[in-house]
């Protein structure tokens, strides 16, 4: 049964389209005007038996109808979708930017990649920042203006990889593939994955999967005992202990399914977290855990560094030109 879509029914609107169950009736000169497709499409004869509604042909859409809900309201009612730093939703994003690619309405494309954009930086200085900041005290342009609770989600990152890969916006793979590592089985959830996505990214993500875990773990378990000497130990056999003691700790961590197999970001968290109670509370002296802080560090950042390669990507650099180049110089249009 059909219904017709209450804030895109418009009385003097001369075309109806359908997604799915619903209708929208709209003007024909507005779609042309903003998408090539369209017009091209509206412009070849109307067939003498054109199915009609209220006198107006009807075209059906083969697109998903929430996705032309939220890019249908971009069109007609600009406030549905405004531009970068407003808020809105992750769903709005991905049905507009999927939708404004597959019909060529550029503007509303780059829009909303500018506003996807915002939740995935190509910086670890802007990770950092962002896992510590509220969104709204973040600078331009790391402000995220969706929620980033949509992430934890394996069906959310799924749709987000999908569309990425339609839409070229592989700059947000790395960090969507990390959380999909993150969420409780990866590999049971890319089970059922349907031939598009097996011949997709997500194959890159089911075929590195193991080698990534890999990388953070290498990293991780010399966490505290590397380097093994630091010059200007004010306590030697206190300090030995104290690592000790930290290696059994990380190691019953990393013993957790749920957190050492999926969440190597997290994991080197842990490591971290482990390293400054130890220093707090005099278990460690200043000089080692100055020196273990440095090298935990540098091995984050060379893990950071190795993780679009390790999903045979770009590198960060490169990623981030490929980003520069599709949102453009004024993100707030």
């Amino acid at each position: 049964m059909t219904t017709r879509s209450s804030d895109l029914w418009f009385s003097d609107g001369n075309i109806v389209l359908q997604a799915g169950n619903t209708q929208f009736k709209v003007f024909q000169g507005i779609l042309a005007v903003r998408s090539p497709i369209f017009r091209d499409m509206l412009a070849m004869p109307q067939a003498a038996d054109v199915e009609l509604v209220e006198g107006c042909p009807l075209v059906h859409m083969p697109d998903e109808e929430a996705d032309a809900v939220a890019f249908l309201n971009a069109i007609y009612h600009p406030s549905s979708f405004p531009s970068y730093p407003n808020p809105t939703t992750l769903d709005t994003i991905l049905g507009c930017l999927s939708l404004a690619h597959k019909y060529e309405v550029d503007d509303l494309r780059r829009r909303a990649l500018v506003h996807l954009s915002s939740g995935f930086p190509s910086s670890l200085k802007w990770l950092d920042t962002i896992s510590t900041t509220k969104s709204e005290e973040m600078p331009f342009p790391w402000r995220r203006t969706w929620d980033p609770a949509m992430k934890n989600s394996s069906v959310a990152l799924l749709r987000l990889i999908r569309v990425a890969n339609v839409v070229g916006a592989v700059w947000i793979l790395p960090i969507t593939f990390l959380q999909l590592s993150a969420t409780s089985d990866p590999l049971t959830i890319l089970d059922d994955l349907t031939a598009v996505d097996v011949l997709g990214p997500l194959r890159e993500f089911r075929i590195r999967f193991n080698s990534m875990l890999l990388a953070a773990d290498q990293r991780t378990t010399i966490a505290f005992s590397d380097p093994v000497d630091v010059a200007g130990c004010t306590n030697p056999p206190g300090c030995r202990r104290a690592r000790l003691l930290s290696i059994n700790e990380l190691q019953t961590r990393m013993g957790v399914p749920r957190v050492a197999r999926v969440a190597p970001l997290r994991l080197m968290g842990h490591a971290q977290s482990i390293l400054e109670r130890k220093v707090n509370s005099g278990d460690l002296c200043s000089p080692c855990g100055e020196a273990l802080r440095v090298a935990q560090r540098e091995r984050f950042e060379s893990f950071w560094n190795s993780l679009p390669g390790l999903w045979n990507l770009p590198t960060w650099p490169e990623l981030e030109v490929m980003k520069n180049d599709a949102l453009g110089s004024n993100i707030f249009v």
